[in-house]
């Protein structure tokens, strides 16, 4: 649940870091890369989120990299138990038929 919170809590923040983007680029249409204002919204944004660019960074590379290794191997799966297990099945449902058919058959 807290996880929730959290999520809930960030995603706020984004919404108003998306905010206060849009008032800096409305007031400063074209900001340069050496203009104060787009400094400060930039100091802004990492001491609001200062873990944003690391985790999306450091996440993506983790996601690729598990995708890489998930791709490299065959996938295994193990079928043999599930076959088994149906064969089992067969087997009793069988026995069972046959079982009806003898009942239906003897005389009573």
């Amino acid at each position: 649940m807290e996880s929730v919170f959290t999520h809930v809590f960030i995603d706020r923040k984004k919404s108003e870091l998306m905010a206060t983007r849009a008032m800096v680029q409305a007031v400063l249409p074209d900001g340069k890369k050496g203009d104060p204002v787009v400094e400060a919204y930039q100091k802004y944004v990492e001491y609001l989120m200062p873990f944003l660019e690391k985790t999306e960074a450091t996440d993506l590379d983790k996601q690729k990299a598990a995708l890489a290794e998930f791709v490299k191997h065959n996938a295994k799966i193990n079928l043999a138990d599930y076959f088994k297990q149906q064969v089992e099945t067969a087997k009793r449902l069988s026995l069972l038929k046959s079982l009806r058919k003898k009942k239906q058959g003897a005389p009573r």
